[in-house]
């Protein structure tokens, strides 16, 4: 362990055997999904850096997310291994080979990486709530990082992510350092979702003007790009109205929006003041916004590509982003 520089941590003994049994002698089994302080102790004499490969049921997921909270607290680097296809690593090294495994574990992303996927996936962060639930699965990890430059650097990136103000981030987590919670407090919590200035002038647009709804209506239903908007679920329930009925009723598109979100973002639209050429315009806009958005969720795949090394995909993520860039240009 000490000559590889860092230890896998796996879920099962039967996990732990069949990876030594491949070669790779510095995995170490906590038998059973919840680490104690106790085996951290001993692991920390061996090792500073590690990473954890549990199962990917959702005990192991669930261990995933814990467990690194005692690790944290002897100062390991860690690193988070989820193998593809649902295997655990007796199956993957039998079915894959030790250098297939071996591979993965070079290009483990760090668990903050782990973690901002993770609440991607499992949280809506285009919504307050969202917001929120994405903060609070982050929180038990930023506020364990002792190193301040570190945990700055993080709650940055945590920000950038989001799109939360960087001071309300670091004021939250302040606070719950202070007090020992691992929970935001939500009623304090200054998440609030402004809708982006283009989509509230081309959503005032189409409620107002029929000549200006059918034209806007026919290329976004043509183009989508609408989709990954902060009010997708409005322009949707739009589009679909428009097909239907031919026009576009205020009072029926209120009934039909189901979030407080989408129904704030509707009264944000209503009291803005625009003319017909303005709305097209915002059209366009609506079309560049679509297209930075894109490069900067490939950028943030190009961050997480560069931590793991994984030069391939590297190479096509900066191809994508310059395609991008020049139909920005174009």
């Amino acid at each position: 362990m000490r000559r590889e520089d860092f230890a896998i941590l796996v879920e099962g003994y039967m996990d732990c055997i069949a990876l030594h049994q491949a070669g790779v002698t510095n995995a170490v089994a906590s038998c059973g999904t919840s680490l104690t302080d106790l085996q951290a102790k001993l692991l920390s004499r061996f090792a500073e850096k590690i990473v954890v490969n549990f199962d990917p049921d959702s005990a192991g997921a669930a261990a995933t997310l814990r467990s690194p909270n005692i690790l944290l607290e002897k100062n390991f680097r860690i690193k988070a291994l989820v193998l593809p296809g649902g295997a655990d690593p007796d199956s993957f090294v039998k079915r894959n080979g030790v250098e297939a495994y071996r591979s993965l574990l070079e290009r483990a992303p760090s668990y903050f990486d782990y973690l901002l996927d993770r609440a991607h996936k499992d949280n809506d962060v285009r919504t307050v709530e969202g917001k929120i639930a994405a903060v609070n699965m982050m929180l038990p990890y930023l506020v364990r990082i002792s190193n301040r430059i570190e945990r700055v650097e993080l709650t940055a990136r945590l920000s950038e992510f989001l799109g939360i103000e960087e001071s309300i981030l670091r004021e939250e987590l302040r606070n719950a350092t202070h007090q020992n919670r691992e929970k935001l407090a939500i009623t304090r919590f200054r998440a609030k979702t402004e809708l982006r200035p283009s989509e509230k002038y081309l959503l005032k647009a189409i409620l107002e003007n029929d000549q200006t709804a059918g034209e806007v209506l026919q290329k976004l239903s043509i183009s989508q790009d609408y989709i990954g908007l902060q009010s997708e679920n409005i322009f949707r329930e739009i589009i679909t109205m428009y097909h239907k009925e031919g026009k576009v009723s205020l009072n029926v598109l209120e009934e039909k929006l189901q979030s407080d979100l989408d129904k704030d973002f509707l009264n944000q639209a209503l009291f803005v003041e625009l003319d017909h050429e303005q709305a097209l315009r915002c059209l366009e806009g609506i079309q560049r916004q679509k297209v930075e958005q894109e490069i900067v969720l490939l950028q943030k795949q190009i961050k997480r590509a560069e931590l793991s090394q994984d030069f391939e995909l590297l190479a096509s993520l900066h191809s994508k982003k310059s395609e991008l860039k020049r139909m920005m240009a174009s």
